[in-house]
């Protein structure tokens, strides 16, 4: 359904030469269908092909488009039950030729011009629900299965239309409740997950130079358009086409003009419209309204920019070739290496508390349809006696009705009766739960000490979910509209960390102060050094407690026997952007005290080690905490950048407490 190279102005005279990009797209009605071109604002309407070569009145369902500009042609899906097709015409509508037939409720269709393939989503012949992404090449021939739901429900499977970044090797598409994506280089094909939490995720987008995932989430309880980072993270609905409501309009099809900043939408069964809207969602606008009889089925450009190389540790190669090639690691199978997400991404987090999650044990209504009424809910839990400093709490869940504002999660001591003393709160924030299950975490700083607490959930405004409960933890409360209390109720699934004091900034991979000779280093790491190792990092674990401190700092990623000073600062140099120092980007300022220097094994190091002081100890750290700012200086001799024979790591800010 995209395009994927520039427009040439002479293919076709339906498409006037001009530099603007403009939107194809087609509209469905039974054996009267179209096929139209405009202006990103609207104007501009015509026919696509000429009056003497017109759109087929058998491929009345065209639910998927895509052009090849560059070759003058223009593909698209026939969607039909038993009959379903790929065709391509020239476009102007001569030399009109079926390229993949017998589909079967197929959805979609992606060039990867690059590779020489088309991908489309298609229903296997054992039912009527989606369960297959295919391709083959842009002739129709050597089609195969790229992708394969198992196991396959045949009527309630769900698999969303494709979408090709060729630059990077990627095929991305929706299933059951979750974007994945796929490597387009040949088998094996493997599937990685993207974005989880979702409903009905029916059509994706992305944007790799800005790292979003845009996607269409298309259901009685959701219609909207989201978006996410690639790592799963800043979920947010963009355009809501049901809010306050859980009735569906119908979005069908999305498709981004990257170059313009605009996100196009075709809503198929309320309004019968193409919409833009700006990338954030921002400056919602009717384009195009169909006729009566008439609906929006398909959006495509005459012209798309490639898609920015993911190359996250900045070496020139983009970050798929480093994985398969072995030169980076990837053990969560994101297709992002390792070390890029801190290094470890998949080591196990503490918890301070664990109620699993029980999927199968039902949920606990929250909110409700009308503002400030609908149920809340009180899950208690017990802190040993040492206390706990909580830095979040975790929910599973899902909502109805997504809303901005969310819930609000708020924790209460006991009064001692085994009930929550609401006049005392310790603490709040909110979150939002997605489309399905998915876990969400409320960010605190409050130490709990010994003895009994409750957290409570409560709906702001219009919004309606159900949380999951659990396989164990005291039995928990539930409150009516109408204030009447329900205890003995099942757990909810909860987990508590411990507080998250260590706070990553002013890396050399461009986000703060360019390095002094663009060595870009990794994501979130210090610039790039003679060594391959894509920058040094610095990481902090441990109690940031000045009475009870267990901090460690650890510097990666340097020469193998490098010496690395690691130094303490009462402030962020140059507001936390650094100044260029040596070989890298110096984050440390105000009073600065030596911690001390260690000789780094196998190119790490650690302070403190066994007989020295902690570091609030030797950094002087009040008894009453406060923010300070931590970075390694090392040794790297070689001629690489500057004359200097030094670089440093990224920043860590640590937020001490009592």
């Amino acid at each position: 359904m995209r395009a994927h190279l520039s427009f040439l102005a002479t293919v076709s005279a339906s498409l006037p030469a001009a530099a603007q990009t403009q939107v194809v797209f087609t509209e469905y009605k039974f054996n009267d269908p179209k096929l139209s071109v405009m202006n990103l604002d609207g104007t501009g309407l015509a026919n696509l092909f000429a009056p003497a070569t017109p759109f087929p009145i058998a491929d009345w369902l065209p639910i998927g488009l895509a052009i090849d500009a560059s070759a003058g042609r223009v593909y698209w899906t026939h969607g039909s039950f038993n009959d379903g097709r790929i065709r391509r015409a020239n476009l102007d509508g001569s030399g009109q030729t079926t390229l993949v037939s017998s589909l079967k409720l197929a959805r979609g269709l992606a060039l990867d011009l690059a590779g020489g393939k088309m991908y489309w989503a298609n229903s296997p012949a054992a039912g009527n629900a989606g369960g297959l992404i295919e391709r083959a090449n842009l002739d129709g021939t050597g089609r195969e299965t790229v992708y394969a739901i198992t196991p396959y429900d045949p009527t309630q499977s769900k698999i969303g239309q494709p979408t090709v970044d060729s630059v990077n090797g990627w095929v991305w598409f929706g299933v059951d409740k979750s974007i994945v994506r796929v490597n387009t280089d040949g088998h094996p094909f493997t599937a990685r997950t993207m974005v989880t939490g979702l409903s009905t995720p029916t059509s994706v987008e992305v944007d790799v130079a800005n790292g979003w995932v845009y996607g269409i989430d298309s259901d009685t309880i959701s219609d909207c358009v989201w978006r996410a980072r690639f790592d799963d993270t800043g979920f947010e609905v963009v355009v809501d086409s049901t809010p306050g409501s859980v009735e569906s309009s119908g979005l069908l099809d999305l498709a981004l003009d990257r170059a313009n900043g605009g996100l196009y939408l075709a809503d198929e069964i309320g309004n019968k419209v193409i919409q833009r809207a700006n990338l954030d969602g921002s400056g919602l606008q009717t384009v195009f309204t169909s006729q009566p009889g008439w609906v929006p089925s398909s959006i495509a450009f005459d012209t798309s920019a490639p898609q920015a190389l993911e190359d996250c540790n900045k070496n020139g190669v983009r970050d798929l070739d480093d994985i398969t090639s072995g030169a980076s690691a990837d053990c969560d199978l994101d297709g992002v290496p390792d070390e890029c997400q801190g290094g470890n991404p998949c080591a196990a987090q503490p918890n301070l508390l664990l109620q699993p999650l029980n999927l199968a044990g039902g949920n606990r209504a929250l909110g409700g349809t009308i503002p400030g009424t609908g149920w809340i809910v009180f899950q208690p839990f017990d802190v040993p006696a040492s206390g706990w400093q909580a830095g979040e709490i975790s929910f599973d869940g899902y909502t109805t009705n997504y809303a901005a504002a969310g819930f609000t999660a708020t924790l209460f001591p006991d009064t001692g009766a085994n009930y929550p003393n609401e006049s005392a709160a310790l603490a709040s924030g909110a979150a939002r739960f997605r489309y399905s299950h998915k876990e969400t975490a409320v960010a605190f700083d409050v130490h709990l000490p010994a003895g009994r607490h409750w957290v409570r959930l409560t709906a702001n405004g219009v919004y309606t979910a159900g949380v999951h409960t659990a396989t164990s933890g005291l039995p928990s409360l539930s409150r009516s509209n109408l204030g009447n209390d329900f205890p003995g109720q099942a757990p909810i699934a909860l987990r508590v960390r411990e507080a998250r004091r260590f706070t990553s900034y002013c890396a050399g991979d461009g986000s703060a102060t360019n390095c002094p000779c663009s060595n870009l280093g990794a994501t979130g790491r210090g610039c790039r050094n003679s060594f391959p190792t894509f920058g040094a990092l610095l990481a902090g674990e441990g109690l940031a407690s000045v009475a009870s401190d267990s901090v460690a700092l650890t510097a990666s990623g340097m020469p193998a026997s490098s010496s690395a000073l690691f130094f303490q600062g009462t402030a962020p140099q140059n507001g936390g952007q650094g100044s260029t120092f040596g070989d890298g980007v110096r984050c440390v300022a105000g009073s600065v005290i030596r911690l001390g220097t260690k000789t780094a094994s196998g190119g790490a190091a650690s302070y403190p080690a066994i007989g020295d002081a902690s570091i609030s100890v030797r950094g002087l750290v009040p008894p009453s905490g406060g923010l300070r700012y931590y970075q390694a200086w090392y040794r790297n001799a070689a001629a690489f950048c500057t004359t200097s024979t030094f670089n440093l790591t990224n920043g860590v800010q640590v937020a001490w407490g009592v």
